[in-house]
C-alpha cells in the first residue's frame, strides 16, 4: 500500500518484484543478499517472511530494501524482529533519502509489530592496508556512521569472527584490469601454486545441480577438518533452486586428470633418471673428484626421489582403475549479481591437497567473473577483530591475502528500534543466554570433553540473535 508523505516522497511496503529488481539492477549498492532470489531462499529455509519496501520521489524509486521478518526467540513475546542483510539499497551519502526512508521504515515496523530492524550496509568504514592497518589519511565513511546514529540507529558491537549477520571484514579484488595484470598482482606464492596445479593435471569443470551431492560430500569433509557445523544437502538444493532462476549461482569443481598427472610423473622420472646417469658418469670419469662426496649424496637423493615417483606412478594407476573419469578434489560456489561476484562457499577433499586445487579454482572463478563483465570479486569474509588477533596467524586470511585484494572493513551493524521495551528485554536475555552458554562450554572444556549437543545448541542460539 502506498502512503503519501510530506514533500515529494511516497513510501511503499509492497513494491513489485519487477520494480524492485529494475531499481536494484542499476544501483551501485546492489548486493546479492538484497536480491529477491535470496529473500525467497530465506523464506524456504526458515520461518522468515520477505517484504520489498521502497521510497519514491516523484514516482521514481530512490531507496529500497528487502526485509526479512521473523518471530522473536523469547517465549511469551508475540513480537517480531527483522533484518535487511547488506541493506539498504540507497545512496547513503544522500541524507534526505536516508532520513526519509528511516522515518517511514520506523512506522512500517510499528504497524507490523516488529521490535527492531537490523541492517549491516555494504559500505566500507575506512581503508586498510593488506595487513589490516588503518590508513587514516585516506577517505573514510565516518560521516555515514554518524548520520545513522544521529537519526536513531543503535550501533552494535562487533563480537568475533562470523558472529554477526555477515562477515565484518573481507578482501575485494578490482577486476577493471586485464587478466594478465590481475594475475601479476598475486603473490609469488599464489602464482607458483596456480602454475603447479595446472602442470600437475588439475582441471576446472562447471558443476550442475545433480552434482550438489558431490559438493556436499566435500563440504562434510571440510567441516570435519575445520571443526565447524556442516550445512545439509537440502539447504544447498534450496539455495541452488532459488538463485538459479536468474543464473546467478554457479558451482565449480577442481578435478585431477589422472592421465595428465601420470604423464607428469613419468616426465619427472625420466628427468631424474637422466640426471642420475650423468652423475654416475661424472663419478666414474673422476671429473668431480674434489666434490665426490657431494655428488654421491646427490646420487642417493635422486635414487630416493625416483623410487618415490615410481610408487606414486603405481598408486595413480590403481586410482585410475577406480576413477577413470578423474577425481574431484575441491569445489566452490560463486554468486554473480549485477557486475559483482562473491565466492560464497568452498570445500575440498583431504586428498592431494599438495596439488593446490583451491588456488586454481579461485583463479578460474576470478577469470569467469572477468568474462561475465564483473568489476568486483569478493572473497566473502575473513577474520574479525583485527586489533586482537594477529592476521598472519589466521589460515583463511593467509590464503585470501595471496590474491592481493583490498582489505575491506564494513561500517558494522545498526538497529532501528520501534519498541524500546521489548528491544531492551531481547538484548538483555540474549546477553544472559550467551554468557550462560559460554560458561557451560568452559565447564565442559575444563572437564576434558566437549558436549556436541551443547555446541550445536550454542550455535543455534547465536543464529537467533541476529
Amino acid at each position: 500500500m502506498e502512503r503519501n508523505i510530506q514533500n515529494s516522497f511516497t513510501f511503499s511496503d509492497c513494491i513489485t518484484e519487477e520494480e524492485y529488481n529494475e531499481f536494484v539492477r542499476h544501483h551501485s549498492k546492489s548486493h546479492f543478499l538484497q536480491s529477491v532470489e535470496w529473500g525467497k531462499y530465506r523464506e524456504q529455509s526458515s520461518t522468515e517472511k520477505m517484504y520489498l519496501v521502497g521510497l519514491k520521489e516523484n514516482g521514481h524509486l530512490r531507496a529500497a530494501a528487502m526485509i526479512l521478518v521473523r518471530s522473536m526467540p523469547e517465549p511469551l513475546i508475540s513480537k517480531k524482529m527483522a533484518i535487511s542483510p547488506r541493506g539498504f539499497v540507497v545512496d547513503f551519502k544522500n541524507k534526505d533519502y536516508v532520513k526519509a526512508f528511516t522515518h517511514y521504515l520506523r512506522l512500517f515496523l510499528k504497524r507490523n509489530r516488529i521490535t527492531f530492524l537490523r541492517i549491516d550496509p555494504d559500505i566500507r568504514l575506512h581503508p586498510r592496508t593488506i595487513d589490516g592497518h588503518i590508513e587514516r589519511d585516506k577517505d573514510n565513511n565516518y560521516d555515514i556512521v554518524e548520520t545513522l546514529k544521529g537519526i536513531g540507529y543503535k550501533s552494535q558491537k562487533i563480537r568475533s569472527y562470523y558472529k554477526g549477520l555477515q562477515p565484518h571484514y573481507t578482501f575485494r579484488l578490482n577486476l577493471s584490469r586485464t587478466e594478465e595484470e590481475i594475475l601479476g598482482q598475486f603473490s609469488k606464492s599464489a602464482k607458483y601454486k596456480i602454475h603447479l596445479a595446472e602442470t600437475r593435471g588439475i582441471e576446472m569443470i562447471e558443476g550442475t545441480k545433480e552434482q550438489l551431492d558431490i559438493y556436499h560430500k566435500l563440504h562434510l569433509i571440510t567441516s570435519q577438518r575445520q571443526h565447524s557445523s556442516p550445512r545439509s544437502l537440502s539447504s544447498f538444493h534450496r539455495l541452488y533452486d532459488s538463485l538459479s532462476t536468474n543464473g546467478s549461482i554457479k558451482i565449480y569443481f577442481a578435478k585431477l586428470n589422472i592421465d595428465k598427472h601420470l604423464n607428469f610423473i613419468v616426465e619427472q622420472i625420466n628427468k631424474k633418471e637422466n640426471r642420475l646417469l650423468q652423475v654416475k658418469k661424472n663419478v666414474l670419469e673422476k671429473k668431480l673428484k674434489a666434490k665426490l662426496e657431494k655428488v654421491n649424496l646427490e646420487a642417493i637423493e635422486l635414487k630416493e626421489s625416483i623410487d618415490k615417483l615410481l610408487m606414486q606412478k603405481e598408486e595413480m594407476k590403481e586410482l585410475k582403475s577406480s576413477n577413470p573419469d578423474g577425481l574431484i578434489l575441491s569445489g566452490a560456489i560463486a554468486i554473480f549479481h549485477n557486475q559483482k561476484t562473491w565466492y560464497l562457499y568452498g570445500a575440498s577433499s583431504n586428498e592431494f591437497r599438495h596439488l593446490m586445487p583451491n588456488y586454481l579454482i579461485q583463479w578460474h572463478m576470478i577469470k569467469e567473473a572477468k568474462r561475465k563483465g564483473c568489476n568486483m570479486y569478493d572473497f566473502f569474509g575473513m577474520l574479525s577483530r583485527v586489533a586482537k588477533f594477529k592476521p598472519l596467524e589466521c589460515p583463511l586470511y593467509r590464503f585470501k591475502r595471496n590474491f592481493n585484494g583490498d582489505f575491506t572493513e564494513f561500517i558494522g551493524e545498526f538497529d532501528l528500534v520501534a519498541s524500546p521495551l521489548y528491544y531492551y528485554i531481547h538484548k538483555h536475555l540474549t546477553l544472559h543466554k550467551r554468557r550462560m552458554l559460554a560458561w557451560k562450554r568452559k565447564i565442559h572444556a575444563e572437564e576434558g570433553f566437549i558436549n556436541k549437543n551443547l555446541l550445536s545448541l550454542f550455535r543455534r542460539e547465536q543464529k537467533t540473535e541476529f
